[in-house]
Parts: C-alpha cells; sequence; structure tokens
C-alpha cells in the first residue's frame, strides 16, 4: 500500500530565515547538548526516518524538532512520540522527512530547549542496516536498538497514514492565518497613511505660520512707518497754523492801526479800505486754509487711530494663532504618540496571534 508523503506540521520560511542564519553569525554546537549518531534509512518510497542521538546536559526534552533547508526553502518537522530515555542510555529523537528533501546539498538543524543545534549530514543506512549494531556492542543492545528502530518506523508510518487530515487542516489553518496577517497588514499600512497624512497637516500648518507671521510683521512694519509719516504731518500741520494764526493776528492789528488812521486821514481812507479789504480777502483765504489743514489735520488723527486699532486687531489675530499653534502641536504630538503606542500593539498582537496560530 502506498503511504501519503508525511507533512505533519511543518513550516516554510525563506532562506535568509533562522535556523541556519541569523544576521550574519555562524551558529555552533548548544553548550547543553552533546550531539552522537545523525543517522537516516528510508522508511518507504517517499519518507526518510531520521535518527539523533546524543547527551543532554540538563533535563531530556520531551518534544524537538528537526529543520531541514533544501532548494533554498526550509521546513520544519516535529519529532515522532517516544518515552523518556532509559538510564544509562543516550537520548534519541526520530523524524518522517519525505525523501526528496534528504540529499546532499541539503542542511540540518535541531530545536530543543528554546535554542538551535546545527546537524552533520546524516549516515546513510539501508532498512535492513537501521536495526543493527556495531560488532563491539552486545547482543542485549543490538535487540534494543533493532525494537527501538522498529517501533519508530511504525510510528513514521502511522504517522503518515494520519497526515492526509492534518495536511487539509493545516493548510486550512495557514489560510486563515494568512488572511489575518493580509488583515493587518492592512490595517497598518491605513495606520501609516493616516500618520503620513497628519504630518503633512502639520508640515501646511506651519508653513501657513509663518506666512502669517510674514503678513503680520510687514502690516506692523506698515502701520509703524504710516504712523511715523501722520505724526510728521501732525507736527508740520502744527507750525504752518501757528504761523497762520501770527499772520491773523498781524493782519488784525494793521486793520486797526488802518480804522485809526482814517479817522485822520480821510484821502487815506479809501486806500486803508482796500488794503483792509484785501486784507480780509487774504484773511479768509488764510481763514480757509486754516480750516482745511484742521480738517486734514483731523483726518490724519482719524486714520491714525484706524491704523492703531489695526495694530491692536493684528496683534490680537498674532496672539490667538500662536495659541492655535500651540493647541495644535500639543494634539500633533498626542497623536503621533498614540498612533506609535497602537501600531506597537496591534503589530505586537498580530505577531502573537500569528506565532500561536502558526505554532
Amino acid at each position: 500500500m502506498r503511504v501519503p508523503r508525511l507533512r505533519r506540521r511543518d513550516a516554510e520560511v525563506t532562506q535568509e530565515e533562522h535556523p541556519f542564519r541569523t544576521r550574519g553569525r555562524t551558529l555552533s554546537f548548544a553548550p547543553d547538548f552533546a550531539p552522537g549518531r545523525f543517522e537516516c534509512f528510508p522508511a518507504d518510497g517517499e519518507t526518510m526516518l531520521l535518527r539523533i542521538a546524543g547527551e543532554w546536559r540538563g533535563t531530556p526534552p520531551e518534544f524537538s524538532m528537526l529543520a531541514v533547508k533544501a532548494g533554498g526553502r526550509t521546513k520544519r518537522f516535529q519529532s515522532l512520540p517516544s518515552g523518556p530515555p532509559a538510564v544509562g542510555e543516550p537520548w534519541r529523537a526520530a523524524f518522517a522527512v519525505p525523501s526528496a528533501l534528504v540529499e546532499p546539498a541539503s542542511r540540518y538543524a535541531l530545536s530543543a530547549h528554546g535554542s538551535w543545534v546545527p546537524l552533520p549530514e546524516p549516515e546513510m543506512l539501508a532498512q535492513n542496516e537501521a536495526a543493527a549494531a556495531p560488532a563491539t556492542e552486545t547482543p542485549a543492545a543490538v535487540e534494543q536498538q533493532a525494537a527501538e528502530a522498529r517501533e519508530e518506523r511504525d510510528q513514521a508510518l502511522a504517522a503518515m497514514a494520519d497526515s492526509g487530515a492534518a495536511e487539509a487542516r493545516w493548510t486550512l489553518e495557514r489560510g486563515e492565518l494568512e488572511e489575518q496577517l493580509s488583515q493587518r497588514d492592512g490595517l497598518v499600512h491605513g495606520l501609516e497613511r493616516q500618520l503620513t497624512e497628519r504630518d503633512e497637516a502639520i508640515e501646511r500648518i506651519g508653513r501657513e505660520l509663518v506666512e502669517a507671521r510674514a503678513q503680520t510683521e510687514s502690516k506692523a512694519t506698515e502701520l509703524a512707518e504710516a504712523r511715523a509719516e501722520i505724526e510728521s504731518k501732525e507736527s508740520e500741520l502744527q507750525g504752518e497754523i501757528e504761523s497762520l494764526r501770527e499772520l491773523i493776528t498781524t493782519a488784525q492789528a494793521e486793520r486797526d492801526a488802518a480804522a485809526a488812521r482814517a479817522e485822520k486821514h480821510e484821502g487815506e481812507v479809501n486806500a486803508l479800505h482796500r488794503r483792509a479789504n484785501e486784507i480780509a480777502r487774504e484773511l479768509t483765504e488764510r481763514t480757509e486754509a486754516v480750516t482745511r489743514l484742521e480738517r486734514e489735520l483731523a483726518e490724519a488723527r482719524s486714520s491714525l487711530e484706524q491704523r492703531q486699532q489695526e495694530i491692536e486687531a493684528g496683534r490680537a489675530e498674532l496672539d490667538a494663532a500662536r495659541a492655535r499653534i500651540q493647541e495644535l502641536e500639543q494634539r500633533v504630538a498626542q497623536t503621533r504618540e498614540a498612533l506609535r503606542v497602537g501600531v506597537g500593539n496591534r503589530l505586537w498582537g498580530s505577531q502573537s496571534e500569528a506565532a500561536d496560530g502558526l505554532g
């Protein structure tokens, strides 16, 4: 009867993954394990039985795992069920591996107690040699090893008989885990995209803030220049007004003197009247000029007050913008921290679930 190939809870990893490569460092034998014989012999036409023996410094493991790297891929196989070694006997473990993976270019590593141990190429034995022992061993040891070999072969054949259901179950579980990992990857990409959008928004707000600050400073400079110009014009207008007032006083004095002289000199009255009219006309013009200058002064004062109000409004807007920027910076810092913690927790959770599912 043809027995299906054994694929019991084995996992494929890439060529660069543990156990054969760890960030460029070469693995060495675990200090708690001294490997002994590593041999293999055919269980049937498609399966090889690999058997390792050795000594553990501490408690021997009940279960172990064998990693086989062939063709750029690594597959892992759990040890076949076996009891603890007898007193004085070495620790042994057996693994059922597809024959296609056992070739001269393959590499092997043993995992137990949380560490990986690289193994040499196994010694190839014929099926009838697997139960035989070296001539130096006693008949009892030979019989015991033969019985162990037959028991391991029977266990491998029984495990391979159940491999069909196990393979289907593992394929289903693996598909579910891959779907969950894909969903988690989509969630992580979404969070990264949101974080990128938040960073772009922060940069845009920063640019707008710089522009607003530049505009505010420019307006403040313009208002200061306008205020200085208005103050200069006000000073000039005040001087002109004082001069016009002096001229008006002088003209009034001249008019009064002319009126007094008119009483004495009738002949000069007409001339004085004409002069008085001219002076009155000049006075009227000067008065109108003073009125116009006072109106311009009032307008300049109104413009100065308006500019001052604009300055106060600009300062209030600048203070509000600064407060808004501080609030946005705090919210951005809190958002970054929340996103970083959320992404770390979700990545850790997805990796833990994936590791639990694969384990």
